[in-house]
């Protein structure tokens, strides 16, 4: 049986990874932190020394709210994606985490699928693009999509979905 999934070239205007991060993975745990020498990623510490002082600024924002008593509540897109275009303000200082999820692989397919985002639509074997079988049914179910037993995108009780530029919350 052929599936029709959709060609993925780039991660421009997508976002679908981004939609229930809040803030960049690990970021706002290093900045609270006075030892980081057991960080696993030393790339991100210096990645983080190095930020210019608006993406720095928006994190620290971020830790406010988190501290405060508009504390936000679920998942939520992440405080860098400008979800206008859909694309983080600030790519190039993206941490490890962001930077290991690659392009078309089983993780960006869900999320994809999960957030409505398409490309141009080919004819393919699922097995072929989606790399199990498990991942391909759970597809074409329209459900959670599991691959060995782990849920790729995590239980939440609400999701996010992105509509043109538009954002809007909805309960499960």
């Amino acid at each position: 049986m052929h599936a029709m999934l959709p060609i993925i070239e780039s991660c421009q205007k997508c976002g679908a990874c981004c939609m229930e991060q809040s803030s960049p993975p690990g970021y706002v745990l290093l900045l609270s932190r006075e030892d980081n020498d057991e960080w696993p990623d030393q790339d991100d510490i210096g990645r983080l020394a190095n930020l210019p002082p608006e993406a720095r600024h928006i994190l620290k924002k971020y830790m406010d709210r988190l501290m405060g008593k508009n504390s936000p509540k679920g998942e939520q897109p992440c405080c860098w994606l400008d979800l206008n275009t859909m694309e983080c303000r600030f790519y190039e200082y993206r941490p490890q985490i962001c930077r290991d999820l690659e392009l078309g692989d089983d993780s960006c397919r869900a999320w994809r699928h999960r957030y409505q985002v398409a490309g141009p639509v080919v004819e393919h074997e699922p097995q072929s693009l989606a790399g199990s079988e498990d991942f391909a049914d759970g597809l074409r179910r329209g459900g959670e999509v599991e691959t060995k037993g782990t849920n790729i995108l995590g239980s939440s009780s609400s999701a996010w979905h992105s509509r043109g530029r538009e954002v809007v919350k909805a309960a499960h």
